[in-house]
């Protein structure tokens, strides 16, 4: 039965189609027969017996006694309509079972090789254009429907594997927004404490000449931080080609650049501050 099952659509359909005129071919033969004999019985009604006998009587070899057609004036009109349809069911019964046998040879065909596969494959259609793809085909022979079924589920693997892919980059995109905003205004911020700084302090002569020169270079690094950032940026094409360049610092210097520049915006806002550090990173 698997065979049969996993048979190509070509052979299934020739198989199904021998198997149909067989059947009907021997269906024909009993259905005349059965015909005949109903026809015999018919006109046996109509029939003078003893001439009949009497005719078995003196047959020889040569010569075969059949019962005679009654003529239609001495049938009832039952038993006329009767002999006219086992007429036609011998003349033509081959003919019309040979058609109806090719007929439901088509529709076990269409049942068995055909409706499911079609049935997955529109199901298939819709849930792809309603941007569905959270679905899986069921149908795995091995004929050409099954291949067909097969192919359209890698298909559906594929797209449910680049919206995922799709979703990922809008993901990072948002992520590398974020980053970028951040990037851009922390020193922007930085800048702009220094810069409130020395308008207020500078004209009341508050600021000694060291701490307005460390404010200055303060804001340069700031500068140059922004202009490293943008140069990274109009590089970068693709997310996929962003390569992380690591680097070895001081870890001392680098607590000290940050405890600078939080000076300012601590100053600002009034919070607090604190910088802490794992004890591996100092070693």
């Amino acid at each position: 039965m698997e065979k049969i099952r996993n048979l190509s659509l070509k052979k299934t359909m020739v198989l199904y189609t021998i198997l149909s005129l067989i059947v009907t071919f021997f269906l024909s033969v009993s259905i005349i027969e059965i015909a005949g004999q109903i026809q015999e019985e018919v006109w046996w009604k109509y029939v003078d017996q003893d001439e009949y006998y009497q005719a078995m009587n003196d047959r020889n070899e040569n010569f075969e006694v059949v019962v005679p057609r009654p003529n239609q004036s001495k049938m009832s009109r039952m038993d006329w309509h009767i002999s006219e349809t086992c007429d036609f069911l011998r003349t033509y019964g081959v003919l019309l079972f040979s058609f109806a046998g090719c007929g439901i040879a088509v529709s076990l065909f269409y049942k068995n090789k055909l409706k499911r596969p079609i049935q997955e494959l529109k199901m298939a259609s819709q849930m792809i254009a309603e941007e569905d793809l959270d679905f899986h085909m069921a149908y795995e022979n091995e004929d050409e429907m099954g291949m067909l079924c097969r192919e359209f589920e890698r298909m559906r693997g594929q797209l449910e594997e680049n919206n995922r892919r799709l979703w990922q980059m809008i993901e990072d995109e948002r992520v590398l927004r974020a980053a970028i905003a951040h990037d851009i205004r922390s020193p922007l911020a930085i800048m702009r404490g220094y810069q409130e700084m020395l308008l207020e302090f500078v004209p009341e002569d508050m600021l000694d000449q060291e701490k307005m020169m460390e404010m200055l270079r303060g804001g340069m690094l700031q500068i140059e931080r922004m202009n490293h950032f943008i140069d990274s940026m109009r590089k970068m094409t693709k997310l996929e080609e962003r390569e992380l360049n690591c680097s070895v610092v001081d870890i001392r210097q680098l607590i000290n650049q940050i405890e600078a520049l939080a000076e300012v915006v601590v100053e600002k806002s009034e919070k607090n501050f604190t910088v802490t550090t794992v004890r591996e990173c100092l070693q």
